[in-house]
């Protein structure tokens, strides 16, 4: 009978184990996945910094329209003549669509854009 207690008591144990176990195992994937988004944020961050050389740092996401990130640099630099006509552009001169993302543009955390005079716009 001692015997047949102590078999009980055994398997009891080792079917708690079991599940602490199973439970171990999904929290190291949890942690494992948490690990991998970090790491993904950090190489592709959701929202960031961009300097538009004149006198702003605006934040912008990654899906945001370029128009938005236009529309925050205006205002930032408080009256501009003809606002319509200006863009934004890479230090390679290159101009964003105010259709595209900043994402789609090109555009990195920390880049540095200038507001000038579009070359397409007209009013």
């Amino acid at each position: 009978m001692n015997d047949e207690n102590n078999l009980e008591a055994a398997e009891a144990e080792l079917v708690e184990a079991e599940h602490e176990l199973e439970k171990a195992q999904r929290d190291i994937e949890k942690a494992e996945s948490d690990i991998k988004k970090a790491i993904e944020e950090e190489k592709h961050p959701h929202q960031f910094e961009v300097t538009v050389l004149y006198n702003g740092v605006p934040e912008v996401r990654r899906e945001e329209l370029v128009q938005r990130l236009l529309e925050q640099a205006r205002h930032a630099f408080g009256p501009i003549n003809n606002p319509h006509l200006v863009g934004l552009f890479t230090k390679d001169g290159v101009e964003l669509k105010d259709d595209q993302s900043i994402e789609a543009s090109g555009v990195k955390p920390h880049d540095v854009l200038l507001l000038r005079p579009s070359t397409v716009r007209g009013g």
